[in-house]
């Protein structure tokens, strides 16, 4: 739908159902991949340094967070997409339908993004940072080589996917902030109209999600450093070779 919209500059459908389904789904799905995020850096970092206590309460601190990480936004977004008495005025050459009747609403439009994307998206940033900075200062402190290169690999796992959701949503963020909680002698008129253009970096996450996963497996840099190393040295090699034997 997104992408139908980005290639025609339309709506893929010119209904008022359509628009309440594009937006449910987009601002769901979005919601649900921020707070798994989130979830993954909390749980990534007690992992590495408080793992008697995650695995003494797995239930309480895996299970439920996963699944109120899925339940809590669809719910939600129903709530307040579908159920808000309130009138939708859809225009279909905007993004999203230039989103539901919601936003009108100051309360939900502050609890929607503050509440449901920004906090969570400063607590990736903040838990990373610390993972980063606890994982370096692990390495001078520690001996034992072995377990500061087995907790640099859990690390950096995550914190390549952190970095992705971090690059394309804190600008969103930062701006949505600014509108929602204007500084003195600040148009915000002119914020927001940038923030129009720049949240569509969101639509990078999904995209480059994939790749980032396997940047942040450390055989797959392996491999790519010794291809990489090797590639160059062959051809000149085989050349002396072959010019040798004449």
């Amino acid at each position: 739908m997104n992408l139908i919209f980005l290639r025609t500059g339309v709506a893929a459908n010119t209904s008022s159902g359509f628009c309440l389904f594009w937006i449910l789904s987009v601002c769901t799905f979005n919601v649900i991949g921020i707070l798994l995020m989130t979830f993954a850096s909390i749980e990534r970092y007690m992992f590495i340094f408080h793992t008697a206590i995650i695995n003494r309460h797995s239930i309480l601190l895996r299970h439920i967070p996963i699944t109120l990480c899925f339940i809590y936004p669809l719910l939600y977004f129903i709530g307040i997409i579908l159920l808000l008495p309130c009138h939708n005025q859809f225009i279909y050459f905007a993004y999203l339908c230039s989103g539901g009747c919601y936003l009108n609403d100051p309360f939900w439009n502050t609890m929607t993004w503050v509440g449901n994307i920004s906090l969570p998206i400063f607590i990736i940033l903040f838990i990373n940072i610390l993972l980063i900075t606890r994982t370096i200062y692990q390495k001078n402190k520690m001996k034992q080589t072995h377990v500061w290169l087995k907790n640099r690999k859990m690390a950096l796992q995550l914190v390549f996917v952190a970095a992705l959701y971090c690059f394309t949503w804190l600008p969103s963020v930062i701006l949505i902030l600014i509108v929602t909680f204007p500084p003195p002698n600040v148009n915000t008129s002119q914020i927001f109209f940038i923030f129009q253009y720049v949240v569509f970096m969101t639509n990078f996450t999904p995209l480059f999600y994939p790749f980032v996963c396997l940047a942040g497996q450390p055989f797959i840099l392996n491999k790519i450093k010794r291809i990489y190393q090797r590639g160059h040295p062959v051809v000149p090699i085989q050349l002396a070779k072959k010019i040798h034997r004449f």
